[in-house]
């Protein structure tokens, strides 16, 4: 369960889940922070399933909110050999 403090990376689904606007969405989000880390810096308490949350995460050079279906948590047993794969 990813909570505040965590750090993270993006997961770019190789197939944009929905329609054009999901497909632009995660355009600009491979554009913006794939393979950057980011810090969890809110995380909502909202619901049980991890995979219906949002949380804000801090990336270098953007703010943004994201669910975490769409986040892996870095820790110290994560290597480059399970970086998410680009599109």
């Amino acid at each position: 369960m990813i909570k505040k403090g965590d750090l993270v990376i993006v997961k770019i689904p190789k197939q944009s889940p929905g329609a054009l606007t999901a497909v632009k969405f995660f355009q600009r989000l491979a554009e913006n922070v794939e393979g950057k880390f980011g810090i969890v810096i809110s995380a909502s308490n909202t619901s049980d399933s991890d995979k219906n949350r949002h949380v804000v995460v801090q990336f270098p050079n953007i703010r943004k909110v994201i669910n975490t279906r769409y986040l892996e948590i870095v820790d110290e047993n994560w290597h480059k050999s399970s970086k998410p794969n680009k599109k």
